[in-house]
């Protein structure tokens, strides 16, 4: 959902921008079909894996927690946290993986050509070619954590090589944001969270949420919805750590107990702070 929201923003903001701002020349970095689509189905089946361990790994953290809290003995804890490691490759073989599943493309088929997800310089860059302009657009973010919390910065917006002011764009991120924002409500007074995971209307209300913050320069909950295979649920997860070098996205995570869960829940539905359950 962010991915595309953020490819729409772009979209309406190059169709709406004045052409002599566009740079034809391609950035050094874009290279949408240099990778073999055998190695593309490769690196998202070991993304996927990666996936299904961590969830595997928070569900046995889960089950300890509740098993311990009953007063039954309980088997050895698991570790409170892990890390997982997406390369580059990893992410884009994955998300087309998702793009062909779920059909996203017919959302954006029409204005964009060659998707793709880039690891620069601790920048996570969203960028694809824009039909109508035949210029490779993209948007540069940049994730850290903040006093327990997660920021996402948009630094930048490109045309091609070029660096589109601020004031060019910030209006278009402000309609997107008033868009996800008329949304919020609805998500929000269907969001659960159970003990078999986040419903599809808590995701989404959580993630429009990141996506606001992300758009206006805010810190936002450090939470993370793992895709439980065969559902449409998530499980909820906080984000402790997060670098991106050497073309490789790197998170720390932690598993949250039921009363976390039961606080996030809260948290969605009425946007208040989130309390430390401790």
């Amino acid at each position: 959902m962010l991915l595309v929201a953020l490819f729409l923003s772009v979209l309406a903001l190059a169709v709406g921008g004045s052409s002599w701002w566009l740079s034809r020349g391609e950035p050094e970095w874009y290279q949408p079909k240099q990778t073999d689509p055998k190695e593309l189905a490769a690196a998202s089946d070991r993304a996927e894996k990666q996936i299904e361990r961590t969830l595997s790994w928070a569900q046995d953290q889960q089950v300890y927690t509740a098993t311990h809290a009953a007063g039954v003995k309980a088997p050895a804890e698991p570790t409170r946290s892990t890390d997982i490691k997406f390369s580059q490759t990893e992410l884009n073989g994955f998300f087309q993986k998702w793009d062909t599943t779920f059909g996203w493309s017919h959302s954006y088929s029409a204005y964009v050509d060659d998707p793709m997800v880039v690891l620069r310089d601790e920048k996570l860059l969203f960028a694809g070619r824009v039909k109508e302009l035949g210029a490779v657009v993209s948007v540069e973010l940049w994730p850290r954590l903040e006093n327990d919390q997660l920021r996402i910065s948009v630094t930048r917006v490109l045309a091609g090589r070029l660096p589109l002011p601020r004031a060019l764009w910030s209006r278009y991120i402000t309609a997107l944001s008033n868009t996800v924002e008329g949304n919020l409500d609805n998500w929000r007074s269907f969001a659960e969270i159970t003990p078999r995971g986040a419903n599809t209307s808590a995701v989404s209300a959580a993630m429009g949420e990141l996506l606001i913050d992300a758009l206006h320069d805010q810190p936002s909950s450090p939470v993370l919805f793992l895709p439980i295979a065969g559902s449409s649920r998530g499980l909820p997860v906080q984000i402790t750590g997060v670098s991106i070098d050497n073309e490789t996205l790197s998170l720390t995570v932690r598993s949250l107990s039921i009363d976390e869960q039961k606080l996030l829940l809260a948290h969605i539905r009425s946007d208040s702070p989130i309390v430390s359950a401790n």
